[in-house]
């Protein structure tokens, strides 16, 4: 079975949601941000094996922005904390429906104030194809240098 990219995205908005109840999960562009969310994008790379298989890659970025503290900024400990704890839920293997990938790797990084936790998702997928009608019994005879050969 195919994985697609809304089954991956409803399984991180899952995950986060689980681990972060009052958090907003966004997947398009953010209007009017009300810190904390993440803001989560998908970037697919395939690569055909053969006409049924298929190596597929999805480079995966999380954005995790927090609120501002009392002194107005935000807080170097949270986003460590936080870093942790993405890297927990996340690695080593992530679910979605009935699959298991092993992430082998999350990389993080904090600019502007802002967590980015990065990581792929490798797996190979079948590609899924239209039934096609099969033959019904085909008959054949065939003579070889004057001789009838049809299996007698």
């Amino acid at each position: 079975m195919m994985i697609s990219l809304l089954d991956i995205r409803d399984a991180l908005a899952a995950l986060l949601k689980s681990a972060y109840p009052d958090w907003k999960v966004h997947f398009d562009n953010v209007e009017r941000p009300h810190a904390p969310y993440f803001y989560v994008e998908l970037d697919q790379r395939t690569r055909s094996v053969d006409d049924v298989f298929s190596e597929r890659s999805i480079a995966v970025v999380i954005s995790a922005v927090l609120p501002l503290n009392r002194a107005g900024r935000v807080s170097r400990r949270e986003l460590f904390e936080l870093m942790d704890r993405l890297d927990g839920l996340i690695r080593p293997v992530f679910r979605v429906k009935d699959r298991a990938i092993t992430v082998l790797d999350g990389r993080s990084t904090i600019v502007d104030d802002i967590l980015h936790y990065y990581f792929d998702l490798n797996f190979v997928d079948a590609v899924e194809v239209a039934p096609v009608d099969k033959m019904e019994e085909l008959e054949f005879g065939l003579t070889m240098k004057g001789m009838n050969v049809n299996g007698e």
